[in-house]
C-alpha cells in the first residue's frame, strides 16, 4: 500500500488536540465548573474559528 501523510508531523499533536476538544462538545457538556453549556451554534462558531 502507499503512505499518505495527511498531517505534518509538528502540527500533529496540536490536530489531535483539536480533535479531542471537539469531539466532546455537546449542548449537553456543562463547559467549565459553574454548569455553563453553548448552543449547538456557539460549538459551530468556535470550531470554525479554532
Amino acid at each position: 500500500p502507499e503512505y499518505y501523510m495527511v498531517c505534518p508531523s509538528d502540527l500533529r499533536d496540536k490536530v489531535i488536540n483539536l480533535i479531542k476538544k471537539h469531539f466532546n462538545m455537546h449542548t449537553r457538556i456543562p463547559i467549565n465548573a459553574i454548569g455553563q453549556f453553548l448552543t449547538a451554534d456557539e460549538i459551530r462558531k468556535s470550531a470554525i474559528r479554532e
